[in-house]
C-alpha cells in the first residue's frame, strides 16, 4: 500500500467539486480552513540530523454538507512535501476524504480516509497540539495517523457514559504492505472542564514480503485539566511491531498562563522498540507558546533525546504555526 502522493491538480479539482456539489444542492455552508507550520531545527549534533528550514504541515480542508439529512463530506490535503528538494518525490498527500452520516441521536457514520480514533494524540489536531510533534511511540504505530474504512460511534451522554467508537479499515495508509487489515474499538469517558479518559485497541494484520505479522495494540489515556491553568496528558501503548513485542508511554503537564497569551509545557516520552538495540528512546521536551492573536502562535522548544541506537542529541525548534 503505497503513500497516497498525487499532483496538485487533482486535489484541487475535487476541491472545486466538493464546494460546487454543495451549493447547487442549495446548501452554502462550504467551509474553508487550513493551517501553516513553517519551522527551523537546530541540532547539537550534526551526525544526527542537519539543521534545516521546513515547511512541517501545510494544509487545505473543504468541509460542508451534502444533502438536508445532517450528511457531511470532508477533504483535506497535505502541501507541505511541494518543498522538498528537487530530487526528492515532490507530491501532494490525501489526509481526508470522508463522509459522515447521522445514524439517529446517539449514533454517527463514517466511511473513508480520515484519522484513526486510537487514543487522544493519535486523532488530535496538530495545529492544536503544544509539542512540535507526537510522542515517539505514537509515530512509530500509527505514521500517517490515517486510515481508509468504516466506523460508528454512539456520542457519550453524560453521567459515566462513555462515548463508544467501532470501526474496520484497511490499515495505517502510511505502511508500504501487501496486505492490511484493522479492527478497532475506544471507549472515553468524558471528565470536567473537558478532560477524558479511555481506553483503545487496535487487532490488525500485515503482510510485508510475504511475511504475515500481528499488528496488536493496547492503549490507555488520560487528559485532565484545572481551572488555574494547569493540565495533565498521559498515554501508555503496549503491542506488536514487526513480530516484536514493543510498548511506549508519555506524561505531559502544560501550563497557560491565566489572562495571558503564554503556555508552557513539558514532555517525557519513551519507546521500547523490543529489538537487542544498544538503548531504548526516551526523550525531554520543554516549550513555550505565545498566541500572536487567534490564528497565530509561536512556539520555542529543546528536545533533548537518546534513541534506540545510542545516540545523543539536543534540539531546539522554532514554530510559527498560522491558520486561514
Amino acid at each position: 500500500m503505497k503513500r497516497r502522493g498525487t499532483s496538485l491538480l487533482w486535489p484541487l479539482l475535487a476541491a472545486a467539486l466538493l464546494s460546487a456539489l454543495a451549493v447547487g444542492t442549495g446548501l452554502a455552508e462550504i467551509k474553508v480552513s487550513g493551517y501553516t507550520q513553517a519551522r527551523y531545527n537546530l541540532f547539537d549534533d550534526s551526525m544526527y540530523k542537519e539543521d534545516e528550514f521546513d515547511l512541517r504541515r501545510v494544509r487545505l480542508k473543504v468541509k460542508g454538507p451534502i444533502n438536508d439529512q445532517g450528511t457531511v463530506a470532508t477533504l483535506q490535503v497535505e502541501f507541505s512535501g511541494l518543498d522538498d528538494h528537487p530530487a526528492a518525490e515532490q507530491e501532494v498527500v490525501l489526509r481526508d476524504a470522508r463522509v459522515d452520516h447521522p445514524l439517529g441521536e446517539s449514533w454517527r457514520a463514517r466511511v473513508g480516509l480520515a484519522q484513526m480514533p486510537f487514543g487522544f494524540e493519535v486523532p488530535y489536531s496538530s495545529s492544536n497540539r503544544l509539542p512540535l510533534e507526537r510522542s515517539r511511540v505514537a509515530r512509530v504505530l500509527f505514521p500517517s495517523e490515517t486510515d481508509t474504512g468504516f466506523y460508528v460511534t454512539r456520542t457519550s451522554h453524560g453521567g459515566g457514559d462513555p462515548e463508544l467508537v467501532l470501526g474496520y479499515g484497511n490499515g495505517i495508509e502510511a505502511w508500504d504492505d501487501e496486505k492490511q487489515r484493522a479492527a478497532l474499538v475506544r471507549l472515553q469517558w468524558p471528565l470536567p472542564s473537558d478532560g477524558v479518559a479511555g481506553l483503545s485497541y487496535m487487532d490488525a494484520s500485515r503482510t510485508r514480503d510475504g511475511t504475515d505479522y500481528d499488528q496488536d495494540v493496547l492503549g490507555a489515556h488520560l487528559r485532565w485539566q484545572w481551572e488555574s491553568g494547569f493540565a495533565f496528558q498521559a498515554e501508555y501503548y503496549d503491542g506488536e511491531f514487526l513480530g516484536a513485542d514493543v510498548y511506549g508511554w508519555y506524561g505531559q503537564v502544560e501550563y497557560a498562563v491565566p489572562q495571558s497569551r503564554w503556555a508552557g509545557y513539558y514532555r517525557y516520552d519513551v519507546y521500547d522498540d523490543g529489538r537487542a538495540t544498544p538503548d531504548d528512546f526516551d526523550r525531554s521536551t520543554l516549550g513555550a507558546a505565545y498566541e500572536l492573536d487567534a490564528k497565530q502562535r509561536l512556539t520555542l522548544q529543546v528536545e533533548s533525546l537518546d534513541n534506540e541506537l545510542g545516540v545523543s542529541a539536543t534540539n531546539y525548534g522554532f514554530q510559527w504555526q498560522f491558520k486561514y
